[in-house]
This record gives C-alpha cells, sequence and structure tokens, in this order.
C-alpha cells in the first residue's frame, strides 16, 4: 500500500539531492491519491520554479495556501514565484501576509524588500530590507545590495553608497553591487570612479550587457572631460579602452583619433580615423577630420576624396567644401579650390576664414590686386584677422608698397603658428639707442635670418650694443660676419636688455622702401682652413665653370612643395656643355653628371665656403640663395610664378641682393620652361 508521509519523505530526499524529476514524480502520486495534499503541491511548486517554469508554480503553490493558509513559508514562496513572473503587487500581498503569520522572520522581509522594489516601491522597500540586515542577513552582499538600490531610487545617494560597499565587504565579488556602485559614481560625474567598479562588474559578470554598456558610457565621458581640460594623453587612453569595451563603436575610435591628433601622433591618429570610417561609413566627421591629416601628410588627392565622401553624405558640411578647398589648393587646383570656398560662402556669408583662403588661391595665381580685394573683405568682417592681415601684407610687399606692408607683416606675431615669446622688457620700437641694450632674436628660417643680417650694423652704428640669439647653425656665419654684435643660441641670451626686438621687425621699424634696402650684409670673413680645403675639393676651374645646384626645398609644406622641382628637370642643365655640376643638394642622391658635394646643404659654415668657391649658383627658392647673395656671389635663382614677397613681380633682379638674377615661372608649375631658358642662356655665355 503507498504510504504518503513515506513518499514525501523520499521526494524530499531526492529533492534535497538536487534529483528535481524523480522527486517531481513521487509528489504528483501523492496528488494522484490526495489532490490538497498542500505539502506535495508546494514542494511541485518549488520545483517548478527551479526548473523556470513560473506560472505553474505560482498554480502549484497557491493551491497549496489555499489547502492550508497558515503557513507562512508557502505565503513567503508564492510572493516569490509571483515575483518571478512579474505580478509584484500580488508579491508584495502574499509576502505581507506572511510575516503577519510569522512576525520578523528575515529572509521573508528580504523578498518582501525585493518585490517592493520590483514593483516600483522603494521607499517602502527600505524598512523590511533594513530590519533583515539588523538580523540574519547582516553579512549578505545580496540584501546589502538591494537595500542600497532602495536608497539610490530616492534619491539617497550617500547612503546607498554605504549599503553598495558593505556589500562589496560582505562579498567583493558581487558583480551587481559593483555595478550599482559604479552608477552611483557617473551620476556624479566621477567618470574615473565609475569606471573603476564597473570593469570589475564586466569582469565579474561579462555576460552582463548593462554593465558594458555604462563602463563604455564612463570611458567616454571621462575621455570627454580630460579633453575637455586638454589631458590628452589621459583622454586617449580613455578612449582607447572605450573602443576595446565596444569594439564596434566608431565614435569610441574617434574620439580616440582626435586624442592622438591633439599628441602629434598623426599616423596613429590616421588609423583609428580610417578604422572609424570602416566601422561607420557614414560618419561625416570622420571622413572630414582624416582628410586634414592626409593633407597635412602631403596626401591631397587622399584627402579630396574623403572630403568628397563626407560632402556626399551632408552637402551643407560646410567643414568638408572648406577642407577640400585646402586639399585642392595644396595640388594646385586652382579653379576646383575656388569653387569650394564658395560654397562655404553659400553657407557661411560672413566667414573671414574663406575669404582668407581664397585671398591665398588668387595670391599664388599672381592676381594679387583680386587677392587684396577678398583680404580687405575678410577684414572688414574681422577686423583683427592675423592670416589676412599677414596675406595682404605679403601681397604689398610683393607689389613694393613697403610702408603698408611692414605693418601689416607684424600680424604674424599673433598667427597660431608662430610661437609665442614674451619678454621682461619692452619691444624696440626705434627709440634712442646710445648706450642701450637690445636684444634681436631670429625668428623663421635661415633664409630669413641671413636677408635681415644687413641690419645689425645698422644698430651698432646707432649706439646699441647689440646680441643676436639665432639658431645653432647660423652661428658660425655671425661670427665670422663683422656685424659687431654678441652671439647667442636660442634661450641662452637671458635678460638684461633694455629693449628686444623680432629680427624680422628691423626692415619695417627701420622704414626700409625699395630706395633704402641696406647693402646685402656684413662682409663673411671665412676661415682660411674652411676655404681652402673647399676650394681644393671643388678644384680650378680649368676653363669650366662651376656650377652647384639646388633645386629642392621642404617638401613636407606647401610653400616648399611649389618652391621645388623634380631632380629629372633640373639634370637638363647637366647636358650644357663647358661646365662642372655640383650638387648643393643635402640627403638626396646627385642626377647623373652630377658631383655631388656632402654637407653643402646641411653645415651652413661648409656651405658658406663651398659657394665661395664656385663660379655660379642656381637655386629653387632656399636658403642657398640667401647664403649666395650675401655672400656676394653670383646667383640665379628660379621662382615660382607667384613667388615669394621678397622676390617681388615682374623683376628678374632683386633688390636685396645685386648679384641675383630671378628666373620666374611663366604659368603655375611650370619648371620645364624655366630651365629651358636657363640652358639657353648657360650655353650663349
Amino acid at each position: 500500500m503507498f504510504e504518503t508521509g513515506m513518499a514525501l519523505g523520499q521526494a524530499l530526499a531526492q529533492h534535497q539531492a538536487g534529483n528535481l524529476d524523480e522527486a517531481a514524480v513521487i509528489y504528483r502520486r501523492i496528488l494522484d491519491i490526495a489532490p490538497s495534499h498542500a505539502d506535495a503541491l508546494h514542494l511541485l511548486g518549488l520545483v517548478a520554479s527551479s526548473q523556470g517554469r513560473h506560472r505553474e508554480a505560482v498554480s502549484l503553490i497557491g493551491q497549496a495556501v489555499n489547502a492550508d493558509p497558515a503557513q507562512p513559508v508557502y505565503l513567503a514562496n508564492l510572493g516569490l514565484a509571483l515575483g518571478r513572473n512579474g505580478r509584484n503587487e500580488e508579491a508584495v500581498d502574499a509576502l505581507r501576509r506572511s510575516l503577519v503569520l510569522r512576525p520578523g522572520d528575515a529572509g521573508t522581509q528580504v523578498k518582501l524588500g525585493r518585490a517592493l522594489l520590483e514593483a516600483g516601491r522603494p521607499a517602502e522597500a527600505i524598512d523590511p530590507l533594513g530590519a533583515a540586515l539588523n538580523g540574519d542577513y547582516e553579512d549578505d552582499a545580496d540584501t546589502w545590495n538591494a537595500l542600497g538600490r532602495a536608497l539610490a531610487e530616492t534619491d539617497r545617494q550617500a547612503d546607498a553608497e554605504t549599503c553598495f560597499r558593505r556589500a562589496l565587504i560582505a562579498d567583493p565579488r558581487a558583480a551587481e553591487a559593483r555595478h550599482n556602485l559604479g552608477q552611483i559614481h557617473f551620476a556624479r560625474g566621477e567618470w574615473r570612479d565609475a569606471a573603476e567598479q564597473l570593469r570589475y562588474a564586466v569582469a565579474l559578470a561579462p555576460e552582463e550587457a548593462l554593465p558594458r554598456q555604462q563602463l563604455f558610457d564612463s570611458l567616454m565621458a571621462d575621455g570627454a572631460a580630460r579633453a575637455g581640460r586638454l589631458e590628452w594623453r589621459e583622454a586617449a587612453a580613455a578612449f582607447s579602452e572605450a573602443a576595446q569595451v565596444q569594439p564596434e563603436s566608431a565614435e569610441a575610435r574617434f574620439n580616440h583619433a582626435l586624442a592622438r591628433s591633439a599628441l602629434g601622433e598623426f599616423d596613429r591618429a590616421r588609423a583609428e580615423y580610417a578604422e572609424a570610417i570602416r566601422l561607420d561609413p557614414s560618419h561625416v566627421r570622420a571622413h572630414n577630420n582624416l582628410s586634414n591629416l592626409l593633407t597635412g601628410a602631403g596626401k591631397s588627392e587622399d584627402a579630396a576624396e574623403h572630403l568628397r565622401a563626407a560632402i556626399a553624405l551632408d552637402p551643407d558640411y560646410w567643414e568638408a567644401h572648406y577642407n577640400l578647398g585646402i586639399a585642392l589648393q595644396d595640388v594646385d587646383r586652382a579653379e576646383e579650390a575656388l569653387d569650394c570656398y564658395r560654397q562655404v560662402l553659400r553657407l557661411r556669408p560672413r566667414d573671414a576664414d574663406t575669404r582668407n583662403n581664397i585671398g591665398g588661391v588668387l595670391l599664388a595665381r599672381g592676381r594679387l590686386d583680386e587677392a587684396i580685394a577678398m583680404y580687405d573683405e575678410a577684414l572688414e568682417i574681422q577686423p583683427d584677422h592675423p592670416d589676412a592681415t599677414w596675406n595682404k601684407a605679403l601681397a604689398q610687399l610683393t607689389l613694393g608698397d613697403f610702408a603698408n606692408g611692414w605693418r601689416g607683416y607684424e600680424a604674424r606675431l599673433r598667427q597660431k603658428r608662430f610661437p609665442p615669446r614674451t619678454f621682461p622688457m619692452p619691444r624696440w620700437t626705434g627709440e634712442d639707442l646710445a648706450g642701450k641694450r637690445l636684444l634681436v632674436w631670429a625668428e623663421q628660417g635661415l633664409g630669413d635670418a641671413l636677408q635681415c643680417l644687413r641690419y645689425l650694423p645698422m644698430l651698432s652704428a646707432r649706439g646699441a650694443e647689440v646680441t643676436f640669439e639665432c639658431l645653432d647653425r647660423l652661428l658660425p656665419l655671425v661670427r665670422w660676419a663683422g656685424a659687431n654684435a654678441a652671439i647667442c643660441k636660442r634661450g641662452e641670451a637671458g635678460t638684461a636688455f633694455d629693449f628686444h626686438i623680432p629680427m624680422m621687425s628691423l626692415p619695417g621699424t627701420f622704414a626700409t622702401d625699395l630706395h633704402s634696402i641696406p647693402p646685402a650684409g656684413p662682409e663673411i670673413r671665412l676661415p682660411g682652413d674652411l676655404a681652402g680645403f673647399w676650394r681644393e675639393v671643388i678644384g680650378q676651374s680649368n676653363g669650366r665653370r662651376r656650377i652647384g645646384v639646388c633645386w629642392e626645398g621642404n617638401r613636407n609644406n606647401y610653400d616648399g612643395r611649389r618652391r621645388s622641382m623634380p631632380a629629372a628637370t633640373i639634370a637638363r642643365l647637366g647636358a650644357v656643355g663647358g661646365a662642372r655640376w655640383f650638387s648643393l643638394q643635402a640627403d638626396v642622391p646627385a642626377p647623373d653628371g652630377f658631383e655631388k658635394l656632402e654637407h653643402a646643404g646641411t653645415d651652413l659654415a661648409d656651405a658658406a665656403a663651398i659657394v665661395s668657391a664656385l663660379d655660379l649658383v642656381i637655386t629653387v627658392d632656399t636658403m642657398i640663395a640667401h647664403l649666395a647673395g650675401l655672400l656676394g656671389r653670383p646667383v640665379w635663382t628660379l621662382v615660382p610664378f607667384a613667388s615669394d614677397w621678397r622676390w617681388m613681380r615682374d623683376r628678374d633682379d632683386s633688390p636685396w641682393y645685386p648679384t641675383m638674377r630671378l628666373w620666374r615661372q611663366s604659368a603655375p608649375g611650370d619648371w620645364d620652361g624655366v630651365i629651358e631658358r636657363v640652358a639657353a642662356e648657360l650655353e650663349k655665355s
């Protein structure tokens, strides 16, 4: 005969051993005989709940409650099953009824607190959870976490933080408490602390999506905050980690690229922008920003492709039109660049920067009057625009309007690209210099410094005690010049001066015009052994002219590329008979038929001695042209169609260097024509 009491004991043994299916078979056999057997209904309901059949669990445990309403454990587990079915209000009711039958039961209080939380009644959850923690659940991490949730949802953030920390003391591996503590920090804007906790939460529960998302959000917010404080190294680290947390995030890659670019790590920034575009081909800003780096790396054609993609995605994205203009301007596609800038003005009619750029295109095409008119428009909109003021000054100097040109030339000191310098002494603006100590500091390239060495004796003639601060490479040459000035490296001059002046401000301060340009410079007395060494290396003429050639400037910037020509083009001069050809070009191979002179373009002292030993120098617009002019050597300078301001317009001579002859392109980029004319002249002479 089937004995229900004995069967119930067997079922409980199987249940407690984890053999739920075997236990369920016995519970059902009991219920076949005694359908209202409360314990069997309750325990079979627990099996169903454990196996995820929560609706069945509610039905079974509910029948157990109906069979024996005085059992608090039935009501407590019914509340739990109801909660798992999302029937939170009914769960609360069942749990309250359980506590009436068994007041103060800590386990039921915990269940009630959780049910109230899920029912959206966090304020009511605080008391039962707190009561449980004062009892048997004092060291239970889950209960501390639940109380923390209730406090956080009632805006008691500080108390909530305390609870989450108590949960982590009880169990450092409590992933939900880590997550919730991270949320507390996130809500306060404490991004780093939030990320620290959320990293633990993700490591403890990697399958949970929400902590991972919030870790990502914390890192992105931390990166943005640090970028706002210009802490670019820390910002880059935050964005890089964010990209690891969400590898599919184009925005994390984009921001990482921004930070790397700000750090000057352009190769890495380019790679990150490219990855952002791979993840999201419609990321307009990534296309735009990548284009800027490509233009800066001399890859303007590649830049233009990305900018066209950005414009296709957003035709009114004015920055892309603007940057496409810059990229096209960089490869001398002037009319296309102008079309881009016109699109910008359609979208931003009062944009001064765009007018300045249009002026640059016109200036590079030799359309000086039109360029000046465009700079004037920019200055009408923004009177203190340093670039427009500077560029207008370049056009004016090119036209020989030195009085206005020198005034505008001072705007260079306000340009972003100009390294700012401050001094405790005032700037010299023409005051009496008798008995005064004056610091003159070189500010730009070697060519500019060589051009303005001529002013140092003029300062001494006014009674000044002059100190000239210059680049290391210039030191030997200045020492050999009769400049009557002390010389020092940059940053070593100290402050014991009455005045200071940047070197390129000297022409304007002396009110230099076309009729008052001083002689090319103080006489350079090269040491006999140095001059003799290079005379011996170059050798005697023996009836053949010794000609040094330089064909390339700095190709890393637009002006340098525009002033340079291919080696194959200059090599055609080697066919001219009656000459020995020497390469003055540093760090590049010499064309066939040209003799390579080591150190010619790297060491200024050697370069001066070499130039002095040659019969003629033929060079593009580089420091070598200024050096030859300063030394009074014959020099033919090959200049672009729209040349630098100091070579002016429509002249084949230079008022700055009497021994210089200028050879100009007849059209932009036409070096072939220049070389043909030079070769013809050499054949005649």
